[in-house]
């Protein structure tokens, strides 16, 4: 109430030996002393606020989360918000889909607080959480296959038209580097930037395509899509983790 207010006022200023306000009109502002406080008493106030968060529940969490994702976390990622909805109902979401180039450039000017991505992560520029693993499989339709009329691996990566996300992203380094086995060269590959639809054109016959597992085991398991040879398959998994500026102490 007011009179509580004015009261906390006066008590403030005799422990300081500072006048904070003046009345104004009808109002009060702060004085030139006052005026000089205030910057200083913003982090201060904060570090109080982070500390007052800090010792309460998960659930007592608030405040929107920016987080930046590829488009193979696509396909588990909304388990993952259903799940921080269920420890952290109050929080908010701003979700931006992007390759991972971006995401991380986005992290480091704080256009973002977290992102979801695969491969290295530079250790002196951000930290991270492991989320475990994942293989990209090179794969196409039954209908395109049959229609090649070939099982030969480089006939096939010759013949056939092959997606891959933008040549800026790992992923196309790591094409790029399998298919030079089959001596197919770099200008033949076509370029997608999102992976949801490089599967649906693959699954309409588009060609082959260097598809996540996870993106596609539905796809894989009802027949729409069909892997390539054994030996036509990147080796290495990939790794993916969730990055967060180094400064951020959650």
């Amino acid at each position: 109430t007011q009179p509580a207010i004015s009261q906390r006022v006066r008590e403030f200023e005799s422990n300081i030996g500072v006048r904070m306000f003046k009345r104004q009109g009808r109002g009060v502002e702060l004085t030139i002393e006052g005026r000089e406080l205030v910057p200083k008493a913003g982090p201060l106030l904060g570090r109080l606020e982070d500390l007052a968060v800090s010792m309460q529940p998960d659930c007592n969490a608030y405040g929107l989360i920016r987080i930046g994702i590829g488009n193979i976390s696509m396909s588990w990622f909304p388990k993952l918000v259903e799940r921080l909805r269920a420890l952290m109902p109050n929080l908010s979401f701003e979700v931006d889909v992007d390759h991972r180039g971006m995401l991380l450039e986005k992290l480091d000017t704080r256009k973002l607080d977290v992102v979801v991505v695969a491969g290295p992560i530079d250790a002196e520029r951000c930290s991270m959480i492991s989320l475990g693993y994942d293989r990209m499989l090179w794969v196409t339709s039954p209908q395109a296959l049959e229609k090649a009329g070939t099982t030969d691996l480089g006939e096939l990566f010759r013949k056939m038209p092959v997606w891959c996300v933008p040549r800026a992203s790992f992923y196309t380094r790591i094409a790029i580097a399998h298919l030079a086995k089959f001596d197919v060269v770099p200008y033949k590959i076509d370029v997608m930037n999102n992976m949801a639809a490089q599967m649906e054109m693959i699954v309409q016959g588009g060609g082959i395509g260097l598809l996540s597992h996870t993106l596609i085991k539905r796809a894989l398991k009802d027949g729409t899509l069909v892997e390539l040879p054994g030996e036509a398959q990147p080796t290495d998994p990939l790794h993916f983790c969730i990055a967060y500026a180094k400064e951020n102490p959650h």
